[in-house]
């Protein structure tokens, strides 16, 4: 399956222009080196903690409350 998606990637990208092309190769760089990362859960935990200013959403109204137009 998977070297029949490469190979249809390929097929599509060598019809394309030499700049176009380096861009397709560069987002399955991207695509591989993500592929090789380990995902941390706790990434929003971080990033918000990074900000501790930054104002909680607020709480949206229950749709029953919430006047229709």
């Amino acid at each position: 399956m998977m070297n029949n998606l490469v190979e249809a990637i390929d097929k599509e990208a060598s019809t394309l222009p030499p700049e176009f092309q380096r861009e397709v190769l560069d987002f399955i760089g991207y695509l591989h080196a993500k592929s090789k990362r380990k995902f941390d859960p706790a990434w929003l935990e971080r990033a918000w903690g990074a900000a501790p200013d930054f104002p909680d959403r607020p709480q949206q109204l229950p749709l029953s409350d919430i006047q229709g137009l």
